[in-house]
């Protein structure tokens, strides 16, 4: 009986199937004999290319993949893949309200510096982005937080953090770097 109640729950079950995995894979592209570092991440089998901005430190783990830029304390691009959860029919989600549950647990007094739509595409698909300043050890912080929603069960998350004067650049090389996702 047990068996049968198991394997009953198991076939009614929503499979939940491939995520996405930011675990990176390292490789180069050769372009006209100079090797340009890129990342592979795998979706359900397949591979997806992407080029991290220039001299870019990489690193990943739990879920994330984290790039910092050289010389440049305190600012950091996060990829991560959140779980999606369904809505009841009718419902909307509060997406600024998502996107504030991404700053660091520590940002205080949280204002909202901007929202923007289209930001970048992945796969064909809209972003959108909502931008917080906020007040961390002692000192402005800038984050913003585009989002792609991936497929029904995932979203795409693109955090980019730093100090607020040094807010700008370091978002306009994020964002540019996020043109290079390439499905292959």
């Amino acid at each position: 009986m047990k068996l049968r109640l198991l394997a009953l729950v198991l076939t009614l079950a929503p499979f939940p199937g491939k995520a996405l995995d930011l675990t990176p894979e390292a490789s180069f592209r050769d372009l006209e004999g100079v090797r340009i570092p890129i990342v592979f991440f795998t979706d359900a089998g397949k591979k997806i290319a992407y080029q991290p901005p220039v001299k870019w430190n990489v690193s990943a783990g739990a879920g994330t993949l984290s790039l910092y830029p050289p010389a440049i304390p305190d600012a950091v691009l996060l990829l991560r893949v959140r779980p999606r959860k369904p809505l009841p029919q009718g419902a909307t989600e509060d997406l600024e309200k998502w996107c504030l549950a991404q700053l660091p647990q520590d940002a205080a007094d949280a204002m909202r510096e901007g929202e923007a739509a289209n930001v970048f595409m992945l796969s064909g698909l809209p972003s959108h982005e909502f931008t917080f300043s906020y007040a961390a050890q002692g000192r402005r912080f800038t984050t913003s937080v585009a989002f792609v929603d991936w497929n029904e069960r995932e979203r795409v998350a693109v955090i980019v953090t730093a100090r607020t004067p040094d807010f700008r650049p370091i978002h306009e090389t994020a964002m540019r770097s996020m043109f290079s996702w390439n499905p292959q």
